[in-house]
């Protein structure tokens, strides 16, 4: 279980309050691989390692992200404003531009998650130390 306190807190508030499927069938040992899938997840999130934490996530759950937020970046990185190119500029960092096209839903939350903690790295760096801790 988790050492952070906040952490424990979460994970009881997805286990019991957030529907995961049908939580209501899910016996014990169901819950309780939820619960580790959860906090491997966020252990990977939290320590920056986006890509990993992409790829814990069910691929049903990251449908539609390359379809609603890659024409979005893809416009502000042809947009006239300085400040518009910026944004596209850090949410396409390390993807050439030859490149961008071929990302794939997962690809694209990396980048987002890489696009938000470069933003804001105040919030980047509340989200790193509650998961310090780990899971034991």
């Amino acid at each position: 279980m988790p050492r952070s306190p906040a952490l424990l807190l979460l994970s009881m508030a997805l286990m019991y309050c957030i529907p995961i499927g049908n939580a209501a069938e899910l016996d014990a040992a169901e819950r309780d691989a939820a619960v580790i899938a959860f906090f491997q997840y966020w252990n990977a999130y939290s320590g920056g390692q986006y890509r990993e934490s992409a790829d814990l996530m069910c691929s049903a759950d990251l449908v539609g992200l390359r379809s609603g937020l890659l024409p979005i970046f893809k416009s502000l990185s042809t947009s006239k404003e300085a400040d518009a190119k910026k944004l596209a500029d850090v949410f396409f960092q390390g993807v050439a531009p030859t490149k961008r096209d071929e990302l794939n839903d997962r690809e694209v939350l990396v980048q987002m998650m890489n696009f938000v903690a470069t933003l804001n790295p105040d919030m980047a760096n509340v989200i790193r130390n509650s998961g310090r801790d780990g899971v034991r």
